[in-house]
């Protein structure tokens, strides 16, 4: 990284060029070349790769965004595959993410994360199923009992 702390990453979206982010200090000895990063793009956080430090001179830090998230402890593309991936997209004439994108194995090109909790209700309907004394509104099926004790662990 360069001393600005400015990185271009290139987004797994359909973007002409990479974009720019500021790194917070916080991140600056992880997000490396090659690593994954979660950045926001307009009211949405998107995952990226890093390219290195911004080409770009005339940008300011203080206008750039900073980067959200490190996904990796480690590089996930080395250098060199960094670099044969730039050149394909080039050949190809194809977004630079979304060459990045075809390199990584599935499972680790996640856009979102779901999170799940009990309701109320699925907490009072997952207690009155142990109780010794439930009134029978309270009663869920075998399968309803296991999927809320699941999204209780």
């Amino acid at each position: 990284m360069n001393d600005s702390g400015l990185v271009d990453v290139a987004l797994f979206a359909p973007l002409a060029a990479p974009l720019t982010y500021r790194v917070p200090p916080v991140w600056r000895d992880v997000a490396i070349l090659g690593c994954r990063v979660v950045v926001p793009l307009g009211r949405r956080l998107v995952v990226g790769i890093v390219l290195g430090p911004s080409e770009n001179s005339q940008l300011t830090s203080a206008r750039i965004k900073p980067i959200a998230e490190v996904l990796d402890d480690v590089p996930l593309l080395p250098s060199w595959l960094l670099e044969f991936l730039r050149w394909a997209a080039q050949y190809y004439m194809t977004p630079l993410g979304e060459m990045l994108r075809a390199a990584i194995p599935p499972v680790l090109q996640a856009k979102e994360r779901q999170r799940y909790e009990l309701t109320v209700e699925g907490k009072a309907a997952l207690e009155a199923q142990s109780a010794a004394l439930r009134r029978p509104e309270q009663d869920v099926t075998e399968v309803e009992h296991r999927i809320l004790a699941i999204v209780d662990k």
